[in-house]
């Protein structure tokens, strides 16, 4: 009896000297939580009002910002303060003219425009002084985004979607080479998760709608010349990439995720229908039956001095970004407004686009 009583005690410590697992909503509760304050909002730069800003933002080697703006079309350039306009591109379809700013890329002191309006490429320096241009080939496929971290000033990563075609996997990423007007190599990719509304004709639907929380492909220029990070947020990697789409290394990530709600649906299509009630019972209809039951683990991505800004889709009073390291560790939490964007991410600052017409810089917590 002693030795069966001896043998329960040495098994009971054993099982309690066993460490508890913690839960993943454990884990992310006890990172470090951060939250940037406000340096400055302007809506308005100079002379310079913004009718409509663009998706992003871009830091220069010589501290100024260049902020797209869809409305009127242009690129300003401006101190890293906000307060001059130093130089603008000029709307127009001359050499150097855009009528569509799209997401403008930077690189190696070297501004990369695909604008959509026009099907042309324009490269600039840093003073949006005009450098080249070219156009895509004609094809199959329709262009609508460009990244500029390749090796040669000949060359961009390029983004496009089959002429036509909503589904989820018609979309392409290209290496184009300015010289040959060719594009070079191909990966295809998930894009965003799209509805059809309105009336079909002959089975084809001319209007679609995005949905939020879906899955879709983040793309991130490297640090390093001629590579891509991408994320498929089907998956839990991230993956670096070449030239030629050859993976170099991935990274694993374990985010959190939660279902979508009924709620979050019905917010969804109060706000698309809006004012004009444009939204059919059937249209209504095709959307909730294309929204996702759960939330991608993440919205955006943006790689930054070997840290991993991942937007998170978990709902809260703040908009949640996870910061990882390149082990794929989450090291910080970032609080930023809920209904902003955010569009660079700089060793001074964090740019937001606060609305549509007004842009902040933020504090960037990271940096001691």
């Amino acid at each position: 009896m002693r030795f069966i009583i001896l043998g329960f005690l040495l098994m009971g410590m054993a099982c309690t000297s066993e460490p508890k697992k913690q839960t993943t909503s454990e884990r992310i509760e006890s990172i470090p939580s951060l939250t940037p304050t406000l340096i400055k909002s302007v809506s308005q730069i100079d002379d310079f009002y913004f009718g409509y800003l663009g998706l992003n933002s871009i830091t220069t080697v010589d501290e100024s910002i260049l902020l797209p703006v869809f409305h009127p079309a242009s690129i300003i350039k401006t101190d890293k303060s906000l307060t001059t306009v130093i130089t603008e591109t000029i709307k127009g379809r001359g050499p150097g003219e855009v009528q569509d700013v799209g997401v403008p890329s930077y690189f190696e002191e070297r501004v990369v425009v695909y604008d959509q309006m026009q099907d042309r490429y324009s490269v600039f320096d840093t003073d949006l002084n005009l450098i080249r241009e070219a156009f895509p080939p004609k094809g199959n496929y329709s262009m609508y985004e460009v990244y500029a971290s390749t090796d040669s000033i000949n060359l961009v990563f390029t983004k496009g979607r089959a002429y036509g075609n909503r589904e989820i996997n018609s979309t392409n990423l290209f290496l184009y080479n300015f010289d040959t007007e060719k594009l070079e190599h191909s990966l295809g990719i998930i894009g965003r998760l799209q509805a059809p509304i309105g009336k079909s004709i002959n089975g084809r639907f001319g209007s679609w709608i995005y949905l939020p929380f879906g899955v879709k492909q983040l793309i991130s220029e490297s640090e390093t010349a001629g590579r891509l990070w991408l994320f498929d947020t089907q998956t839990t990697e991230i993956a670096e990439v070449n030239q030629s789409f050859d993976t170099l290394r991935t990274i694993t990530v374990e985010l959190p995720t939660e279902d979508v709600t009924t709620e979050e649906v019905d917010e969804f299509i109060k706000h698309e229908d809006g004012e004009n009630n444009y939204l059919d019972v059937e249209s209504e209809e095709r959307i909730r039956n294309a929204f996702p039951k759960t939330k991608a683990v993440a919205d955006k991505m943006i790689v930054k001095n070997q840290q991993i800004w991942l937007k998170s889709n978990l709902s809260g009073p703040t908009q949640l970004w996870f910061v990882l390291n390149m082990e794929g560790e989450i090291e910080y939490k970032v609080h930023l407004p809920n209904n902003g964007m955010v569009t660079h991410v700089s060793d001074d600052h964090i740019g937001v686009r606060i609305d549509d017409s007004t842009f902040g810089l933020f504090t960037n917590p990271l940096i001691k």
